[in-house]
C-alpha cells in the first residue's frame, strides 16, 4: 500500500510544474483566507460591488481586480491582517493568469463590466461570491 502511494506521488509531482504547484498553493491559501474571513466578519452594513458567478469568462481576470479593490477599500481592524494578505495573493501574477483561459484577442474583443457596474451586496455575501470564484478556478485547473 505505501509504495502504490509513493508512485502516485511521484507520477503526480513528475506531470505537474512547480509553477503549477505555486499557483495551487497560492489559491488554496486564498480560499483559506477568505473561509476565515467568512467565519468571523459579521454584517456590518458596508455594502460593496461585487462580480457574480455568472460573468463571462474572458473577464474573469477584471472581475478578480475589481474583488480585489473592494476588498481593500474597506478594512476593519480585527481583519485588516487577513484582508490586506488575501489582496496581496489575489494580486499575484500567477493567480491572475490562472483565471485567464482566454487569449489576448478575445480578451480585446469582449466588454467585461467596470467594477463600479456590479451590484452592490453586504460584506458577507461579497466574500461568499469571492470564495466561489477561486473554487471555480481552482477547481478548472489541471
Amino acid at each position: 500500500m505505501g509504495i502504490w502511494i509513493l508512485y502516485k506521488a511521484a507520477c503526480w509531482a513528475q506531470t505537474s510544474s512547480p509553477k503549477d504547484m505555486k499557483t495551487d498553493r497560492l489559491l488554496q491559501q486564498a480560499i483559506s483566507h477568505l473561509k476565515s474571513l467568512i467565519s468571523t466578519e459579521k454584517d456590518n452594513g458596508i455594502f460593496l460591488h461585487s462580480p457574480t458567478n455568472d460573468i463571462e469568462e474572458c473577464c474573469s481576470q477584471s472581475a478578480l481586480e475589481c474583488f480585489r479593490k473592494e476588498l481593500t477599500s474597506t478594512t476593519h481592524k480585527t481583519s485588516k491582517k487577513l484582508k490586506m494578505k488575501l489582496a496581496r495573493n489575489l494580486g499575484k501574477p500567477s493567480i491572475m493568469n490562472s483565471l485567464n483561459t482566454c487569449s489576448e484577442t478575445e480578451i480585446k474583443k469582449v466588454q467585461c463590466m467596470t467594477c463600479d457596474s456590479y451590484p452592490k451586496v453586504n460584506s458577507s455575501q461579497f466574500l461568499v461570491n469571492l470564495q466561489s470564484r477561486l473554487q471555480k478556478a481552482f477547481s478548472s485547473r489541471p
